[in-house]
């Protein structure tokens, strides 16, 4: 790429950095990024792309909905580039408000938190944020009320939209659709990497050339794993078993990010985890179900960030029973998460009596 004028005093600025990124993202999927320009005229670009072919066919319905949803998620605001973001972390866990806090701590972006949405939202009309990372399940009001307030209030005050991202456990399509629906610009599921959040946020706000690789983008070792079990199966399933009970390569990576000091956030973590089993035993003494796959989704998303993958896997499978209503009288789910629970518990205690020794030690 260069410009086509020359002078200091060129009407057009531009460094041709979309113009790699486009093809970078074109060889990605082994096509071809090509233009033709006739000066005076205008230019015309467009590119090849190889796909594999999908085993599921896609109605004109389900495509027409999926354009629908695109045009309804509020274009982004963008900031000046290089200028540090106001950015809104909603989120009433507090162990997800430090990781996301640690990830950010040595940015120049100036971050407000906020436990759930009703807060979110009048902290929202009292300030300027460039970005909002929006949690969708919280308790007073939800992330996708959340969301549609903020839209509705911004186009009543004439406010250009804010960037939102919804943050959530849920990863199924149509969770990803209802975010698109209420006003989100991009769906990123937890547990989320600290490369993959900051290359988010640089590529939406155009703060640097992000590392454009599709590996980045997959985030492999917070990998799901998609469970192949309907709602009703048994929790015991030996497909667990393969799972583990830590998975230490998630803890170093997060240890990593914290640049080696994680045992204050997994201190938290250790200590939430009784009361979210405590939340998961009242709702199904209750019978609630709502309730009961709301507090599973939350131990669910934080043991997959911590590397607790069975109790992850064990709190999945409760949310998707509660939320279709089939949850055994048996008590046989309950056990088995509470036992997996304490299991967990007493792995994390061994891990953070290290830390402390190691410490004392130092």
């Amino acid at each position: 790429f260069r410009q086509a004028e020359d002078s200091t005093s060129r009407r057009f600025g531009g460094t041709g950095l979309g113009l790699s990124i486009c093809s970078r993202l074109v060889k990605l999927m082994g096509g071809r990024f090509q233009v033709e320009s006739v000066v005076g005229t205008g230019s015309t670009f467009h590119f090849t792309a190889r796909f594999p072919q999908s085993r599921m066919p896609i109605s004109q319905e389900e495509l027409a909905y999926a354009t629908r949803s695109q045009e309804r998620a509020a274009p982004a605001r963008q900031a000046p580039v290089g200028d540090p973001l106001n950015i809104l972390l909603v989120d009433d866990a507090t162990d997800n408000r430090m990781v996301v806090t640690s990830f950010l701590k040595k940015t120049p972006h100036r971050l407000t938190e906020a436990v759930n949405g009703q807060i979110a939202v009048e902290g929202f009309k009292s300030g300027r944020f460039d970005l909002v990372l929006m949690d969708m399940q919280m308790p007073v009001l939800n992330g996708f009320d959340a969301t549609q307030q903020i839209r509705i209030w911004e186009k009543e005050q004439g406010r250009p939209p804010a960037t939102i991202i919804a943050l959530t456990a849920n990863a199924m399509r149509e969770d990803i659709e209802k975010t698109a629906r209420v006003g989100c610009n991009m769906h990123l599921s937890k547990p989320i990497g600290k490369k993959r959040l900051l290359d988010v946020i640089n590529g939406i706000f155009g703060q640097e050339e992000p590392s454009l690789t599709l590996q980045d983008f997959s985030d492999p070792v917070h990998s799901e794993t998609p469970s192949t079990q309907s709602a009703s199966e048994p929790l015991e399933d030996d497909g667990n078993a393969q799972r583990q009970l830590m998975n230490m390569k998630i803890l170093e990576k997060l240890n990593k990010d914290f640049e080696g000091n994680i045992e204050p956030i997994l201190q938290v973590f250790f200590e939430k985890i009784q009361d979210r089993l405590e939340a998961i035993s009242s709702a199904y003494e209750e019978g609630d179900m709502d309730k009961l796959s709301g507090a599973a989704h939350k131990l669910k998303g934080a043991s997959a960030t911590f590397g607790a993958e069975r109790l992850s896997d064990l709190a999945l499978q409760l949310e998707k029973m509660g939320k279709a209503n089939q949850v055994p009288q048996d008590g046989k789910q309950l056990a088995a998460i509470q036992a997996e629970g304490e299991a967990v518990q007493a792995e994390i205690g061994k891990i953070l009596e290290g830390y402390h020794s190691n410490n004392g030690r130092s």
